[in-house]
């Protein structure tokens, strides 16, 4: 089967109720409102308090290539669907030279599942408790934000990613750095070894598997 006609099927599939911007909205609603609400309850936040978010930063960025490496990658059996949504379907339907989407419907090709970001944060919640009661309410807040944020931040970077590079998002100067290094990782030659990081390519650096240039760029870029 070609990649139209695979890509075809699988929103044939994928029939009944959906709206794209509900599945864009309402994750992003609840990780801003859980950032707004934990801003507005730090109080006097110190220096070291906020080298803890950068901490934090620095060791999501981490698990986020891990993830992607080790369970988008391989299937482990414990969490098939990560998988199989991943690779055989996400990177069969976008490549390096044909990364956008062709029309709001195919968000669900592209966006982690709408319940993803609320079952995070409410899975996260007790870490934040137990950081509220043991180290201060500021770390617990710094918490909050840190991880509403990098990963509601992941997943607009990867839909812009995928956006047509002619719209307004996508001639942005960052976007466009951002979705070369992604588009390596579309190569199928490629994915299994290069560009982990969707969001910020910290991380490839340190694993180095931060591919700089590659075969297809010329073609990508047109």
């Amino acid at each position: 089967m070609d990649r139209d006609a695979f890509r075809a099927q699988v929103l044939a599939e994928r029939r009944g109720w959906y709206s794209p911007w509900v599945h864009l909205g309402v994750p992003s609603v609840f990780a801003v409102g859980a950032i707004a609400a934990a801003a507005l309850t730090i109080r006097g936040l110190t220096t070291l308090e906020a080298l803890f978010g950068v901490g934090l930063f620095v060791l999501s960025n981490a698990a986020e290539w891990r993830i992607h490496k080790s369970l988008l990658h391989r299937r482990f059996r414990f969490a098939p669907l990560l998988y199989d949504r991943h690779t055989p379907m996400h990177h069969r339907v976008f490549v390096t030279q044909d990364m956008a989407i062709r029309s709001p419907r195919e968000f669900q090709l592209v966006l982690l599942p709408a319940f993803a970001i609320v079952a995070l944060g409410v899975g996260l919640s007790p870490i934040a408790a137990l950081i509220w009661f043991h180290a201060g309410h500021n770390l617990a807040c710094v918490f909050v934000i840190e991880t509403m944020a990098y990963v509601v931040t992941y997943e607009w970077l990867h839909l812009s990613y995928h956006l047509p590079a002619e719209s307004l998002i996508g001639r942005l100067a960052l976007i466009r750095f951002l979705r070369r290094h992604h588009a390596a990782h579309h190569d199928p030659t490629l994915m299994q070894k290069w560009n982990f990081n969707v969001s910020l390519p910290l991380w490839d650096v340190v694993k180095r598997t931060y591919l700089r240039s590659f075969a297809g760029e010329a073609r990508s870029r047109a």
